[in-house]
């Protein structure tokens, strides 16, 4: 009798955890030939650049460009041009901000923010790859630097850091977006998008973007 009795209460309570569970999380999907991931995307466009300065959203100078030149001289403010070789890859891993424009010419690169800082910002190009990075000796906050980029095709994205990466007027055939750090990502222009990934807290935002067939 006692075996009957506890088979019967282990029942029971089976039973009671299971509709526990269903009732604790009804958003469970119990059709598994039905995709759900839809009602998890934010259709309203404009959320999309909500995050993005004017610079992006207008063009005209955002507010730490307008910052850097309102600066006084003691602020030792300047703005270096870097010489590239030919990249259509972009890696950026630092808390500075990061502008891409469409270039027709030639690929373009300049640092613009406080000499201290500009100083401790990594630029270099390795086999069509641009990296962006900061010295270790850099300031824990370098968000009044901004890296100022011109790309002719746009094939490769890779945001690693926690500053904002902002692109506008782009053309890009073939362009992979990745991202693994914090930072937001805003794109515009004429784009074939083929692939993004998001695996850090960042978001990436994508407009006028063409998927491939």
């Amino acid at each position: 009798m006692k075996h009957y009795f506890s088979i019967a209460l282990m029942f029971f309570l089976t039973m009671f955890l299971i509709s526990c569970a269903y009732n604790q999380y009804p958003y469970l999907n119990s059709d598994f030939t039905k995709e759900t991931w839809q009602r998890e995307i934010d259709r309203n466009p404009s959320h999309w650049a909500r995050g993005a300065d004017r610079w992006f959203l207008t063009g005209d100078p955002n507010a730490t460009e307008i910052a850097n030149k309102n600066a006084p001289d003691s602020a030792a403010i300047s703005t270096m041009m870097v010489r590239v070789t030919d990249f259509t890859k972009i890696t950026a891993n630092g808390n500075f901000q990061v502008q891409i424009f469409g270039a027709r010419d030639h690929n373009s690169v300049f640092v613009f923010g406080p000499n201290e800082d500009v100083r401790e910002t990594i630029v270099t190009v390795n086999n069509g790859q641009l990296y962006l990075g900061q010295s270790d000796r850099a300031k824990s906050s370098m968000k009044r630097v901004i890296i100022r980029i011109g790309v002719k095709n746009l094939t490769q994205l890779v945001q690693m850091g926690c500053g904002t990466i902002e692109g506008i007027q782009l053309y890009s055939h073939h362009l992979t977006v990745s991202s693994s750090g914090s930072g937001n990502v805003y794109l515009a222009g004429d784009v074939n998008l083929t692939r993004a990934a998001v695996r850090g807290d960042g978001s990436v935002s994508v407009f006028g973007t063409r998927s491939p067939k």
